[in-house]
């Protein structure tokens, strides 16, 4: 998985270090670069986990992994009609058409989320406690308006996906975001047993329940499912090597 985890750093590069073929690829070979970075980072730091072991961390990882994957999938499918279109107009007024595709509309409107408030005063994100009560209230105001815009987008990534067979990561997104939050879900995985109005209850420091290997076996199909989405992009195969793809099925049923 390490191999693997450096041919997916490697695969990026390569995005990184080819001219994109029009405006489209541009804006998505730039998604791909933002979340390919995230999501490198992202599974090497779950493989670290799992050597620890800290499986429940490395459980957890799993959702952004799987949040990088579907985004990027979605940008792409969700790009193709205007594209199609554009071509058949001769390749002629590329902003109307451009106009279509959350990919451009999600990476020119980045600005306006926080940086007008945060980074043009050089205040760091992790320090908000700097800001004033008016700066406090203009982000929550801007914050809630985005879970609003994120749930809706949400929802389509999703019956987008679900026409590309990737439906099933709804619920994945929903089981894992549990640990995330601390959902009532978690008792099930967190809570041995007992009574605590007795002081009898007991925990699971360590998971008994989670699955490394599951882990790591869902942790290689998000990935291998991004990189499937810059070969729908460019029309390039990464080096595959069916050894990884034969792996994450001994893995599978192992825990099946």
């Amino acid at each position: 998985m390490v191999d693997f985890a450096a041919r997916f750093k490697s695969a990026i590069e390569h995005v990184l270090g080819v001219a994109p073929a029009d405006a489209f690829d541009d804006y998505l070979s730039s998604w791909v670069a933002s979340l390919g970075v995230l999501s490198h980072d992202t599974l090497v730091s779950l493989i670290d986990l799992l050597r620890l072991p800290r499986v429940r961390a490395a459980y957890m990882l799993q959702r952004p992994l799987m949040d990088y994957h579907l985004r990027l999938r979605y940008y792409v499918i969700q790009a193709r009609p205007a594209r199609e279109q554009w071509i058949a107009n001769n390749r002629r007024s590329v902003k109307n058409y451009l106009a279509k595709c959350d990919a451009y509309k999600d990476w020119l409107n980045a600005e306006d989320k926080l940086y007008d408030i945060v980074a043009k005063r050089g205040l760091n994100i992790a320090g908000l406690e700097a800001l004033t009560e008016t700066d406090r209230r203009s982000i929550l105001k801007k914050l809630n308006k985005e879970k609003t815009i994120l749930t809706r987008r949400i929802s389509h990534m999703c019956e987008v996906a679900a026409a590309d067979k990737l439906g099933s990561l709804y619920l994945e997104n929903q089981i894992l975001s549990g640990h995330l939050h601390g959902d009532q879900i978690t008792q099930i995985e967190t809570i041995r047993g007992g009574d605590i109005t007795k002081g009898t209850l007991s925990v699971y420091w360590e998971s008994e329940r989670l699955k490394p290997y599951l882990i790591l076996a869902n942790a290689y199909v998000y990935a291998h499912g991004f990189l499937e989405s810059i070969e729908m992009i460019r029309g390039w195969a990464y080096a595959k090597d069916s050894s990884h793809e034969q792996a994450y099925w001994r893995l599978y049923r192992r825990q099946n």
